[in-house]
This record gives C-alpha cells, structure tokens and sequence, in this order.
C-alpha cells in the first residue's frame, strides 16, 4: 500500500500547511476566493484517507463549517481577529487560587478571593525586589519611563564561543579509545565506537608536533544560536543538534554534530592534512554529514514538501547495504556552520533515515503555491486516489 502511505505522508503535510496559513496575517483577497473549491478537496482528501468511522463519523458542524471558512473571512478579516484564545485564559488565576483554598463550600468563594489576591501582591513585590519595577507609581506624571517594550529591539550576541561540558580521549581496559567527562568521569558518557577512532586518530596526527591532548566541548555559541552536541545532557540522555555546513566548493548539506574540538590554543603556524580537510589553529565541530535522498532518475523522492527525507553518509563494515556500518564523521570549522535545521529520525529499521523539516514560517507560502494551482489538478489527483483505492 505504497500509494497509501504516501497520501498519509500528504495529508499532514497540507494540513500543517493549512493551519499556517490560516494563523498568519494577512490573506490575499484573491486567494481567500480560491480557497472555497480548495477546501472542498481538502474535504474530499479528508474523507477518502482520513474517514472518520466512529460515532456520527464526519457528520459534524466543525467539519461542515470549513465550507464556509471562506467567506467568514471575506466578511470579519483574518481568522486571528476573532481568536477566542485570550478570554479562555482569564479564569486561570482565578482557578490556581481556588486550589489553594480548604475547599469549604461555605468559604470557597471568599478564600479563592483572598488567595488571589494575595498572589497579585506577590508578583508587585517580585517586580519591585527582582526587576527592579515600581508598578505602583504608573500614573505619575514626572515617572522617568523606558521604551515601550514592543519598540525594543531584541539583543542578539554575535559573540561566537565554544563552551559547554569539557570532554577527554581514554584508552579503555580493551585498548579501545573512549570519551569521558573531565569533571565528573563517573557519568554515564555514551559515544559511538567510530567517533572515539576518529578523535584518536586526529590526536595521534597531532602528537607529532608535540600537542597531547585535545580540548573537547559540548556547546558552540554563534550568531546568537546555541549548537548543542551533548552525550548526556542534564542526564536525560544524548543531545545532538544538527546544522547547515557549508562546504564550499562541495556545496551546502545538513549534518549532525557529535561535538567541538577547541584548537584555539594551538600553534600559529600548526597545520596538518587530516580526514580531506586541512586542520589548523581555530575551532572545528566533529559531524556526520547527510545528503538529501532521491530516486534513481536523481528528482525528489516522493512527494514531500515540509519533510525532506535524508540519509546519513555511513561506512558499510560488509557487503550488504543493510548490515553492520558505522558513521562517517569530518571535521568542519565553526565558521562554515551557516544555519540551524530541525531533523527527526525515520520510524523503522533504517537508522540511518531522517526527516528535515522546513521552517515553519515557509509553510504558509506553500499553501499559497497550491492556491495557485488549477483546479482540475486536484480533482484529476482524487480520482486518480479513488481508482487507486478501488484496486487495492
């Protein structure tokens, strides 16, 4: 059921499109006209991979109001106009200090009073003693105020640091090479057998010019993004950030980080031939790079929009593809580190498979690609769902 499961992967994809565009901003009047016969695909698309069979089955008045979604937006504006998120959180205070009361039937009421008022003078008290804030004289005329908070500009650092956990190479009990905290050795540090040959080897190349040891990190600040690479973060287990390298004449491509080799302290004129890159005085992020999976005619595999598939560029320890491998890991320089990626691994057997999701903010444009699109397209593509289920 190849073709079910793609339509599946379809429907989720311009379901999250769909929810995009109707939360952002401003709609095109010409658009906002072409979505009333989109919809109705979308509602057909609903019913044929998505029918829902319990109790009234898809009988129901949210379902039948996206018919007219269309022109209740023509009529009151963007959907965001009339969100009645805000007003369905006015009673959380009020319900937290009910909590707080004996739960006496006679005094509940006067008691959730009390504690939230209470709780009120708490937070003034917060504000005066913490952030330094004087609620209180708001109104007075001769008040020394700030900016408005909507007009401050975010701080952004551009300092680039590479901080974090500090991590060491060990020869282990077996004569294989391992990682551990510096700190702390007795914390559970898990790394793959691969990454620790290859940090060993890179010391071993190092060792020529009198340098003994390597200054590992966990965390690189750039560009006011936090990369994480952490075997055990906060002791919940394994962090690994991925990230846009850029590899210059290779081209761009998206790679996990293992973790950071700090050479800031090296040599000015130190320089080694080390894994196809020339290593020399700075900082490096250890990866494992990915490459976009296509088919055999090399066009997009699938019909995927928000999640790209990908596959790690791994070594094969025998002949069959699908065996005992190992990562491939290189050594890239923090500056080449040009953007953040959001990647989730396959669900199977294939752990070598992600999923490189697109920023969100992108989503919506793509709704607005299919707005675009004939018509006929989408009924031709149903019927050809239609035919495709009939056969099955």
């Amino acid at each position: 059921e190849e073709w079910l499961l793609d339509d599946w992967h379809l429907l989720v994809e311009l379901l999250l499109q769909w929810e995009a565009y109707l939360k952002s901003d401003e709609k095109k009047v010409r658009h906002v006209k072409r979505l009333k016969r989109k919809h109705a695909f979308l509602m057909g698309l609903i019913k044929k991979i998505a029918n829902r069979s319990a109790g009234m089955g898809l009988k129901l008045v949210k379902f039948h109001a996206i018919l007219h979604l269309s022109q209740d937006i023509i009529d009151f504006g963007v959907p965001g106009n009339v969100d009645t998120a805000p007003n369905e959180k006015h009673h959380h205070p009020t319900k937290l200090a009910s909590k707080m009361t004996q739960k006496d039937a006679l005094l509940f009421e006067e008691q959730t009073a009390t504690r939230e008022e209470e709780q009120c003078l708490l937070e003034l008290a917060n504000a005066e003693i913490k952030e330094q804030l004087v609620p209180w004289e708001y109104f007075l005329v001769d008040q020394v105020r700030g900016p408005n908070a909507s007009q401050q500009q975010p701080v952004v650092t551009t300092t680039n640091i590479t901080c974090g956990a500090q991590l060491r190479l060990h020869m282990g009990d077996d004569d294989e090479p391992g990682l551990e905290f510096v700190r702390n050795q007795a914390e559970w540090c898990r790394w793959h057998p691969a990454l620790a040959e290859f940090l060993w080897k890179l010391l071993e190349e190092m060792k020529a010019f009198g340098l003994e040891s390597l200054d590992m990190r966990t965390e690189h600040r750039r560009k006011g993004n936090i990369f994480r690479a952490h075997p055990n973060y906060r002791r919940r287990g394994p962090w690994h950030d991925w990230a846009t390298i850029d590899w210059g004449f290779h081209g761009e491509s998206p790679a996990e980080i293992a973790c950071f080799v700090d050479l800031s302290r090296v040599p000015v004129d130190f320089g080694i031939a080390f894994a196809g890159c020339t290593v020399q005085r700075g900082c490096y992020a250890v990866v494992e790079s990915a490459e976009c999976e296509v088919a055999n005619d090399n066009s997009p595999l699938g019909r995927a929009e928000i999640f790209q598939p990908l596959r790690k560029e791994v070594v094969w320890l025998d002949d069959d593809v699908g065996g005992a491998w190992k990562p491939r890991c290189y050594l890239a320089p923090v500056e080449s580190i040009v953007g953040t990626l959001c990647v989730v691994p396959d669900i199977g057997p294939h752990k070598t498979r992600y999923f490189r999701v697109l920023p969100r903010s992108e989503w919506a444009k793509l709704f607005e690609k299919w707005l675009e699109a004939p018509h006929n397209h989408d009924e031709e593509e149903l019927q050809n769902w239609e035919e495709a289920s009939e056969d099955e």
